[in-house]
C-alpha cells in the first residue's frame, strides 16, 4: 500500500504540473485580439514598440503576451513597468485577473496572486509577472540580477530618456533573454527615446509589415496603430466593444472641435506625433468635409511595379518623373500624370518607389530597364508606356550632382535638376497645397509619400523662418513640391476650354443683348496731338 500511495503522490504531483492544454488557452487569447493586436503579440523581435491611439487595445495587447510568455515558459519572469506603481495596478493588475479567470485557472490554486508586491505566480510551472513603478529608483535597482523572458514599459513617452536609457541598457538589457517593449500614446515634445523609435522613418526600428525586406534586422519591430485602424481591420467581424467606443469617441471629438489636423487629435486618436504648435506642411486630406475621397485615390495596380492604372476618360497623358536621391536615405521616385483634356487639371500620383544604396547603374536599370534600350525601354518608363515628357531631379549635393552627370553621359537619360533654394521650394509646396485644398492632387493610398503628406511638420528656425522639422523623412513629398512645378509648365501651354456659348433665347437665363452697331465716324479733325479733351466740348 505504501507503494501504491507513493505512485499515487507521484501521480497527483505530475497532473499538478501537466500544462498540456495550456497552449489551446493561448491560441484562444491570440484569437481574440484584433488583428492589429495580434501582430503585436506574435512579433518574436527582442526589441518592440508600439504607438497607439487611445481606445486600441494596447495594455489588453501587452497583457496578453505577458500571459502567453507565461502559459508557455516554465519559470518565465514577466515584469511590466509604468510610471508609479499605482499606476501599474490600475493599468493591468485588475485585467490580469479577469484573464486567468476567463481561461479558467482558480485563484489561489493555479495562480497565486501577492498583492504586497504584485506579482501573479502560476503554481504549474514557477511563471511569474510582477508589477512595478519606474517612479522609485530603489525598485529599479533591485530588478538587477534576474534573467527576465518579456518586459513591457508602458506609457513609454511619459518616462525621462534618461531613466529609460539606464532601464534598458543596464538593469534589463544585460539579463533579457526575450522581449523587452515600449508601447504608449505619442507625446507633446517630438523628441526624445521613444519618440525616435516610433516615428516614421525612423532609422532605429522597421515597420511590422515590412519585416521580411529586412530579414536580418537588429533593431526595434514597430507596430502603429488607432481604434479606427482597429475597426476597419475587423470589418469582416465586427467588435460591439470597438464600434461603441468609438461612437463615443466621434462624439468627444465634436464636443471638443477637434479637427483632423489638431494636435490632441492626432496624438491621443490617431496614433501620431504632433506638438501643440504643430502646423502641417502640406494641407492633405484623405476625406473632405462632406465625407468624400478628396486627395487620396486607389486605383488598380498593374505590371510588375503595381503602376497606378490611369481613368480611362483622357488619352493625351502628360508624365512626369520626379526624383529625389539619397544613398543612406531612400533614393525617391514617383510619377505623376495629368490631361491637356481635363478641365480640372487633375494630377494623378501613378508610382511611388523609395529604396536606400542605389547609386547611376540601378536607378538606369530602373528607368529604362536592365537591357537599357532606349528605343524600348522596360522598367518604370516602359510601365508609363512611352517615356515622359519630362523628368526632374533634387541636386541638393554634390553626390547628387554626380548622379544627375552620370545618368546622362552613361546612360543617356537626362533629368532635369530642380531649382534650389528655401524661398523657391516653399513658392512649390504653396502650389501643391493650392491643388490639394482644390482637390487637383490624387495621392496613391498607403503610398510613401502620403504618410509624408501627412506626418510632415512646419518647425522655426533660431532666425524665426518657418522650415521643416529635421529627421523627419520627406523624399518623396520633395518629389511632388518640384514634380508639380515641372507640370505646371506644361498647364500653362495648354489653352483653357473654351467657354460655353451664350444662350441665344433672350428668354433664357444669361442672354447677353448683342452690341448695337452705329455708323463709324471719325472725330480725328477734332484734335490735335493727344486733344482729347476737344471730344468734350
Amino acid at each position: 500500500m505504501r507503494l501504491d500511495a507513493g505512485l499515487d503522490e507521484t501521480q497527483r504531483k505530475q497532473d499538478a504540473r501537466d500544462v498540456s492544454g495550456w497552449l489551446a488557452l493561448v491560441d484562444r487569447l491570440v484569437d481574440e485580439c484584433h488583428p492589429e493586436q495580434r501582430d503585436f503579440v506574435l512579433d518574436l523581435a527582442r526589441y518592440i514598440v508600439g504607438l497607439v491611439g487611445r481606445g486600441g487595445g494596447k495594455t489588453t495587447a501587452g497583457n496578453v503576451r505577458f500571459v502567453r510568455c507565461m502559459l508557455t515558459t516554465a519559470g518565465a519572469r514577466c515584469l511590466f513597468v509604468a510610471r508609479t506603481r499605482d499606476h501599474a495596478r490600475q493599468l493591468i493588475w485588475l485585467e490580469t485577473k479577469e484573464m486567468f479567470t476567463r481561461l479558467g485557472f482558480v485563484a489561489g490554486k493555479d495562480v497565486v496572486y501577492n498583492e504586497s508586491t504584485l506579482t501573479a505566480t502560476l503554481t504549474r510551472n514557477g511563471a511569474s509577472l510582477r508589477l512595478v513603478g519606474a517612479d522609485k529608483i530603489a525598485d529599479l535597482e533591485a530588478l538587477r540580477g534576474k534573467t527576465y523572458h518579456e518586459v513591457g514599459i508602458d506609457e513609454a513617452a511619459s518616462h525621462p530618456d534618461k531613466l529609460l536609457a539606464y532601464l534598458i541598457r543596464e538593469v534589463i538589457g544585460p539579463r533579457l533573454v526575450g522581449s523587452l517593449w515600449l508601447i504608449g500614446t505619442a507625446g507633446r515634445r517630438l523628441k526624445g527615446l521613444f519618440y525616435e523609435v516610433s516615428r516614421r522613418g525612423s532609422k532605429l526600428s522597421r515597420p511590422w509589415k515590412d519585416r521580411a525586406a529586412y530579414p536580418d534586422w537588429k533593431g526595434s519591430s514597430l507596430h502603429r496603430w488607432s481604434l479606427k485602424s482597429a475597426i476597419d481591420a475587423t470589418a469582416d467581424r465586427p467588435i460591439p466593444k470597438l464600434l461603441e467606443l468609438y461612437a463615443a469617441q466621434q462624439l468627444e471629438i465634436a464636443a471638443q472641435g477637434l479637427s483632423d489636423d489638431n494636435p490632441v487629435k492626432r496624438r491621443e486618436y490617431d496614433a501620431e506625433w504632433a506638438a501643440d504648435d504643430t502646423l502641417n506642411v502640406y494641407s492633405y486630406r484623405i476625406y473632405n468635409e462632406a465625407g468624400e475621397l478628396w486627395n487620396q485615390w486607389n486605383p488598380e495596380r498593374v505590371g510588375p511595379l503595381a503602376i497606378a492604372k490611369l481613368p480611362d476618360t483622357f488619352t493625351d497623358w502628360v508624365h512626369i518623373i520626379a526624383m529625389d536621391p539619397g544613398f543612406t536615405d531612400p533614393t525617391a521616385i514617383n510619377v505623376f500624370a495629368t490631361s491637356p483634356s481635363d478641365p480640372s487639371r487633375t494630377i494623378y500620383h501613378r508610382l511611388c518607389y523609395e529604396q536606400t544604396k542605389l547609386h547611376a547603374r540601378p536607378i538606369a536599370h530602373l528607368l529604362i530597364g536592365s537591357e537599357l534600350k532606349h528605343d524600348a525601354p522596360t522598367g518604370i518608363i516602359g510601365a508609363i508606356g512611352e517615356w515622359p515628357n519630362a523628368m526632374i531631379a533634387d541636386p541638393a549635393h554634390q553626390m547628387a550632382q554626380a548622379l544627375l552627370a552620370e545618368l546622362v553621359e552613361v546612360y543617356g537619360i537626362h533629368i532635369e535638376p530642380a531649382q534650389k533654394g528655401f524661398r523657391y521650394k516653399v513658392g512649390a509646396i504653396e502650389n501643391v497645397n493650392g491643388d490639394l485644398v482644390d482637390g487637383r492632387i490624387k495621392v496613391l493610398k498607403d503610398s510613401e509619400l502620403e504618410e509624408q503628406l501627412l506626418d510632415l511638420q512646419w518647425d522655426e528656425s533660431k532666425t524665426g523662418e518657418q522650415i521643416e522639422r529635421k529627421g523627419q523623412p520627406n523624399h518623396s513629398a520633395d518629389c511632388l513640391a518640384y514634380g508639380r512645378a515641372l507640370l505646371q509648365q506644361f498647364m500653362s501651354a495648354i489653352a483653357p476650354p473654351p467657354a460655353p456659348p451664350l444662350p441665344a433665347d433672350p428668354r433664357s437665363p444669361g442672354y447677353v443683348p448683342p452690341m448695337l452697331t452705329e455708323p463709324s465716324e471719325d472725330y480725328s479733325h477734332l484734335m490735335g496731338d493727344d486733344d482729347y479733351s476737344a471730344l468734350l466740348g
